[in-house]
């Protein structure tokens, strides 16, 4: 069986949602034979397992966040 791996951002559902729509397409467009392999961390990797979708746990960065906005002068001092 062919797989196809999707790495998901660690950070925000909007790339969790946008990810699984992308591979809802490509899942009426390949043969039926095809596996979606997703791949995120943190949060996402909850979503992703939460929608029934098979999600492997990778390990991200810690990104420094403050009511969704990240501060990126501190994440490149990191």
């Amino acid at each position: 069986m062919p797989r196809i791996l999707i790495l998901t951002s660690v950070v925000g559902g909007g790339h969790v949602f946008r990810d699984i729509a992308i591979s809802s397409e490509l899942k009426k467009l390949l043969p039926p034979d095809y596996e979606f392999v997703f791949a995120s961390g943190g949060n996402a990797y909850k979503m992703l397992k939460d929608e029934g979708l098979r999600v492997e746990r990778i390990e991200g960065i810690s990104f420094p966040v403050d009511l969704g906005t990240i501060n990126f002068f501190k994440f490149y001092i990191i």
